[in-house]
């Protein structure tokens, strides 16, 4: 069966959006629609809506046309509250505005401007089977996963190490013949690259890497490409294509560093983990240490063709007779968690001090966590902190001993309780990439200050640092702490928008109240915020990290509540008559659909049964068709909402509906000219009634 795919673009970019298309068509062979199919006089937001729904991929066209575009932005978001698979194809490089980047993290990036045709119907087919759940975020340029080194960007050896030292007093004595021999290029590069003897230097890194890959070393020319990407000195696309190449060819350091980077999805590629782990078992057999250590944790884990401990030890084992350390971490989990080998603490803790012996000093903080499980504070206390000197002195990106060491502060475990070094220490792992949980929890620990200044103080810093809410509780600082309202409003206004842009469910849900008329706001005077702050809210709340706010929206209705205010607020513009009524009715229907129909039922027939009254309200305007459609949605969802409602409330709910549908015939027989469906229609609304009478 074909893909069904929706391709959401600007007007202004059909040119570039037809080749896309072509491709899509001819060398993938989609069931492919966008909207140069629409006649005049469809009902184009009603068609739109549809074919979203029916749609399996939705293609969003990224370009400073369509960033800017309403509609585009609407499309897109709505495809997002729908759980889509995205595909976001940019026709150029450039920044687009914090909303749209938001919406389009989380989904497949194709960078078609650095693609030829064949190149970019090969990514786009592999998208097109990827799953909505194995997407990585397209910016993941320096993402690092557990498996990665955290001390160093190439694993040296012990015995290469004194290979560095040999040479280092070679190049000392000018003995080039020696210096410039291919290999030897290689090693003195690493040395100069990673500082491993001497002072790390990058032009003499580049230096000798130039000189290996000039002698045919293909390791040589892999580390000189990977630099020149790391420093931003070489075209990016040529480059990536090159480094696949150089892994194809047998490189061992391409098979390995850059089996990595696709492994991760790293330079805006896709996440490919079968090549990888393909590259991982070539360097593995050709005895790389490295390797063996990624393959153990692919069989670990199960992300290679099975889980397999028998075949993910035999890895580990040679790995660390290699000197590697971080595979005697892996053997320790092992026995921590009783994976093949029985469960052995005492035996986890010998393996984590073989890895620490070796040089792998975070692994600290792992003895830390099982000292910690069996509640020797103290102890765990100071592995944290040892952890915590290393990532600091070795600038790493982990976050977890700033997170654990913040915890013990927090609750005065194994030192004493101090809520203001636990906010510090939380901060600093913030800053770090990877710190999710510090971002968390460092923003609540934060509003409990007493001290309102020191709290603000704080919380701009956690907001510096992107953790969640920062920006929300200083809105609501400003918002209660005002000597000057006005200023202090506005000022708590500026902060709700700078956290919606970062896609804070609560700052965005804070604009939905302000801005929306149905709320109270001035009618009609920003109901293009109040749409785009629901759109986005929508497209936002089904995201993993927000399933806990959703399931409490869920309980307390306040979800469906919303559902039915977007749909006003969708359903009447009167200063721009710019309705749109078909996404109106599919927000009303979520609403009647759900187990608190009943407590937006009659509201939803009173919206319906205003657009037949026969001369404009304020609000209102004549509409009987629209009116029509309202009510033969509570039609239909009328059992199922007052399914478990008591006689009263069925009658006076359907009263409304019967008063309604009087509304209607009552429009069609003051009607002079109505088409030949009039009599139909009149017809249709009496059964209707008849039917609700019955009720």
């Amino acid at each position: 069966m074909k893909n069904k795919v929706f391709i959401s673009y600007a007007h202004k970019d059909m040119e570039a959006v037809s080749k896309i298309a072509d491709v899509l068509e001819n060398k993938i062979d989609c069931d492919l629609w966008f909207d140069k199919k629409l006649h005049g006089g469809e009902e184009y937001f009603s068609i739109i809506a549809d074919r979203i729904l029916d749609c399996e991929h939705f293609i969003f066209v990224v370009s400073p046309n369509s960033v800017v575009s309403d509609w585009c932005i609407k499309e897109l978001e709505f495809a997002m509250s729908e759980k889509k698979k995205i595909i976001a194809v940019w026709l150029e490089d450039f920044s687009p505005p914090p909303r749209v980047r938001l919406v389009i993290s989380n989904t497949h990036y194709l960078k078609n401007y650095e693609l030829n045709e064949n190149d970019f119907a090969k990514n786009m087919a592999e998208a097109l089977h990827s799953s909505y759940y194995e997407l990585f975020k397209g910016e993941a340029e320096n993402k690092l996963s557990e498996m990665q080194s955290e001390s160093e960007k190439y694993f040296i050896s012990p015995d290469d190490k004194k290979r560095i030292n040999l040479l280092l007093k070679a190049e000392e004595n000018q003995d080039f013949l020696t210096c410039f021999e291919g290999e030897n290029a290689v090693v003195l590069g690493l040395a100069y690259e990673m500082g491993v003897g001497v002072e790390r230097n990058i032009v003499k890194a580049d230096f000798y890497y130039h000189i290996a890959a000039y002698k045919g070393n293909l390791d040589g020319e892999y580390l000189m490409l990977s630099l020149g990407l790391s420093e931003g000195t070489v075209e990016k696309v040529s480059t990536i294509n090159r480094m696949n190449e150089l892994a194809e060819a047998g490189s061992m350091k391409a098979l390995v560093y850059w089996g990595d980077e696709v492994y991760l999805g790293n330079w805006g590629m896709e996440a490919n983990k079968t090549k990888a782990y393909k590259w991982f078992r070539i360097a593995a057999d050709k005895g790389d240490p490295v390797a063996k250590y990624f393959l153990g944790y692919g069989y670990r884990k199960g992300e290679t063709e099975r889980k397999d401990y028998v075949i993910a030890w035999m890895y580990f084992s040679e790995a660390a007779q290699q000197n590697f350390p971080r595979a005697y971490r892996q053997i320790a989990f092992m026995y921590e968690k009783g994976e093949l080998v029985e469960q052995d603490k005492d035996k986890a803790r010998e393996y984590f001090k073989k890895a620490i012996d070796c040089g792998d000093l975070f692994t600290e903080n792992f003895v830390g966590n099982m000292e910690y499980d069996e509640k020797n504070f103290e102890t765990a206390y100071s592995c944290y902190l040892k952890a915590a000197k290393y990532v600091r002195e070795n600038n790493l990106p982990k976050a977890s001993p700033f997170y654990n060491l913040g915890w013990c502060y927090e609750h005065g475990h194994g030192v004493e309780s101090n809520t203001e070094k636990a906010i510090e220490l939380y901060l600093e792992g913030a800053a770090k990439r990877g710190g999710t949980n510090c971002k968390k929890r460092v923003v609540f620990l934060i509003n409990e200050l007493e001290d309102e200044a020191k709290k603000v103080e704080k919380l701009k810093e956690a907001s510096t640092l992107d953790c969640r809410y920062a920006e929300y509780y200083l809105a609501k600082h400003y918002e209660k702490c005002a000597d000057v309202k006005g200023e202090q409003n506005q000022t708590s206004l500026e902060w709700l928008e700078k956290g919606a842009d970062k896609g804070c469910i609560y700052c965005i849900e804070e604009l939905m109240s302000y801005y929306s008329w149905v709320f109270g706001a001035k009618k009609f005077e920003s109901r293009e915020k109040s749409i785009n702050n629901f759109s986005l809210f929508f497209s936002l709340l089904d995201r993993s990290e927000n399933s806990k706010i959703l399931e409490t929206f869920k309980e307390g209705s306040t979800l469906y509540q919303y559902y039915y205010v977007y749909g006003v607020e969708l359903d009447i513009d009167v200063e721009g008559q710019k309705p749109d009524k078909a996404m109106a009715l599919y927000y009303y229907k979520k609403c009647l659909e759900s187990e608190y129909a009943y407590k937006y039922f009659l509201k939803v027939v009173n919206n319906g049964s205003k657009f037949a009254q026969r001369e404009a309200s304020v609000i209102y305007y004549s509409d009987v068709v629209h009116s029509e459609e309202i009510l033969d949605l509570c039609f239909d969802c009328f059992d199922s909402a007052f399914a478990k409602s008591s006689d009263e409330e069925r009658t006076k709910a359907a009263k409304a509906l019967i008063e309604g549908y009087n509304l209607i015939i009552d429009f069609y027989h003051t009607q002079k000219n109505l088409h030949s469906q009039r009599a139909e229609k009149i017809n249709k609304c009496k059964s209707r009634i008849a039917k609700l009478v019955e009720k």
